[in-house]
């Protein structure tokens, strides 16, 4: 917490090291590490690409997981709860799988990554990066990425730019033959940027007025929660309402049965969260941090306001906090409410015997416990006296009380808490294949990516049908159309002034590959420009974006560019502003 934020005051108690986290710091680091119990791929492809762009030693295949890289990678995990990362991330997921191909296109040709990237199924989700974008054919790219469950393995996202859907090996060691392969399309797929992390700022801290973004982490087994909010009612089968969105964590698991976790951002009003079975939930509303567990003995509502959650199920236990200050409670008709400077604990015994009590920044963090069935006691209520060491209070159905101080800890004081059976983060990461496996099927991978490619031919085309201005026209000629090819073959392709020229401009070039003569890799790479071109124009190389022209003087100019060249090219003209 302090390598991300600082040792201020919103983060640390006080000055001295080691820091003690504040109330509301440490319910942040709970949140961050119910989240870790689903994996950490998001941190591993973040710290990946962060590395690479620093160019930091040694190389990142050589590190153990241990010490201050493992702090490392739990770090760029937690990075995904930031609110100009969340806000990013939601961004993106709005625009099209080819708006998203494009960006990484675009991107990838600095040489470093600026984005991970993220895909969906009903059932979970997972992050990946992103190293470069190939084109099988015009209409469909090969988005090529590092995957964390597959170090070292040919894996990538196929992207259709006709139908916009895309496809990724989630589970299969043959990503091309996998029979259960994740299939989605627009909204199921995201991209974020790295910026974003680096720039992104405490979400806990700063002044806490105005409009503020409430974010939830639900964890279930089961698809039976739903959120409501002012925008609408979103749920694990309704990911989007107005501006609330919920999808699954990058990170979570797609195998039936196995706790699921989600991400809901968005509302900035009261929130009404509904569950039938056993629920981990945990957020910030801009003013406070709070969470709850249910048993899933009871159909279950919580209501989250900006300053406190309550509810009516004796079988929740909830939490808020706000700075330092910190209550728990558990009973009839539970509220919890902060003021900033105190919250206010409301809740009543299972007799309806009610029950108040207070805690601010002077009294410590209390626990107030009226659920039933605790064998005579009506309620106890636990204030943590010392770091290590509480005093309970016990009340019985006849207003006894009796107080006992002991060694102890609450639970809202640590960083981490025990889930609730059913939603233990299981040993193995489900729907995988064993390591060995995955370790052998890298292999394999490797051997066929070394193998020699021999190198043929492909035809450059153009295609002018987007061109509609007469070809007389002064936008239609004059200008200078330039085709740069290098094959290694020495050829080359006169420049146009027309276009009815560069229609028939095409050629035949030698592809990427392996000469058969030299036995040396060569790689095809081409460039087209056009220039003093008296109207607005676009140029496209393939399945890549569109080039807007830019304007110098009372001209137009743009060019596209191919790397790697495979299979054929077309290489399309538009006298529109496509983009």
């Amino acid at each position: 917490m302090v390598a991300m934020f600082g040792n201020g005051a919103e983060i640390c108690t006080s000055t001295s090291s080691p820091c003690t986290l504040t109330a509301e710091a440490a319910a942040w680091a709970r949140m961050v590490n119910q989240a870790r119990s689903s994996g950490h791929c998001e941190g591993l492809a973040v710290l990946s690409a962060s590395r690479f762009q620093e160019k930091s030693t040694p190389a990142t295949f050589s590190l153990q997981n241990s010490g201050d890289t493992t702090h490392a990678i739990i770090r760029a995990f937690a990075t995904q709860f930031l609110n100009e990362t969340t806000n990013a991330t939601k961004a993106w997921a709005k625009q099209s799988p080819s708006d998203i191909v494009a960006a990484l296109s675009a991107s990838l040709k600095t040489g470093k990554p600026e984005f991970s990237l993220g895909v969906y199924t009903d059932g979970g989700g997972h992050a990946i990066l992103p190293y470069a974008v190939e084109w099988p054919s015009e209409k469909v790219a090969k988005v090529k990425v590092y995957d964390s469950n597959w170090p070292g393995g040919d894996r990538y996202v196929t992207v259709d730019l006709e139908s916009q859907e895309w496809t990724f090996s989630f589970s299969g060691k043959d990503p091309a033959n996998d029979p259960n392969i994740w299939k989605g399309g627009k909204g199921d797929i995201d991209i974020t940027p790295l910026s974003s992390r680096v720039t992104g700022t405490c979400p806990f801290c700063g002044e806490k007025s105005g409009v503020q973004k409430t974010l939830l982490l639900i964890r279930s087994a089961s698809s039976d929660w739903e959120v409501e909010t002012p925008d609408g009612t979103v749920s694990a089968t309704n990911n989007s309402a107005g501006e609330t969105t919920a999808q699954p964590l990058r990170s979570a698991s797609t195998t039936p049965g196995a706790p699921v976790d989600y991400l809901v951002y968005g509302t900035t009003g009261k929130t009404k969260i509904t569950s039938k079975s056993v629920v981990a939930v945990a957020g910030f509303t801009g003013s406070v941090g709070f969470q709850y567990t249910t048993t899933g003995k009871n159909d279950t509502t919580v209501d989250v306001s900006a300053s406190g959650i309550s509810t009516d199920d004796p079988t929740v236990t909830a939490t808020l906090a706000d700075g330092n200050i910190v209550a728990t409670a558990s009973g009839e008709n539970t509220s919890l409410t902060s003021t900033g400077e105190q919250i206010a604990v409301v809740t009543e015994t299972e007799s309806g015997q009610k029950v108040e009590a207070t805690a601010t920044a002077d009294t410590g963090a209390i626990a107030v416990d009226a659920s039933p069935d605790k064998s005579g006691v009506g309620y106890t209520i636990t204030t943590q006296s010392a770091p290590n060491e509480i005093t309970v209070k016990s009340v019985d159905d006849a207003g006894n009380e009796t107080e006992v101080t002991k060694k102890g800890q609450l639970d809202s004081t640590k960083t981490s808490n025990e889930l609730p059976q059913g939603l233990e983060a299981p040993a193995v990461k489900p729907g995988l294949p064993s390591v060995a496996v995955r370790i052998a099927a890298a292999k394999a991978s490797a051997r066929s990516n070394n193998a020699v490619s021999t190198r043929g031919n492909a035809d450059i085309s153009f295609d002018t049908s987007g061109w509609t201005i007469s070809k007389t026209a002064s936008g239609s000629k004059g200008f200078q159309a330039n085709l740069v090819v290098n094959d290694g073959s020495g050829s080359s392709i006169p420049a146009c002034t027309d276009i009815s020229c560069v229609a028939g401009m095409s050629t035949s070039i030698l592809t990427s590959g392996t000469d058969a003569k030299t036995q040396k890799s060569i790689t095809t790479s081409m460039t087209f420009t056009m220039a003093n071109v008296q109207t607005a124009f676009s140029v496209k190389c393939g399945g890549a974006a569109w080039q807007v022209a830019a304007k110098s003087g009372a001209a137009y100019a743009a060019y596209c560019d191919a790397a790697d060249i495979t299979s054929d090219l077309t290489i399309y003209i538009s006298n529109s502003v496509n983009n």
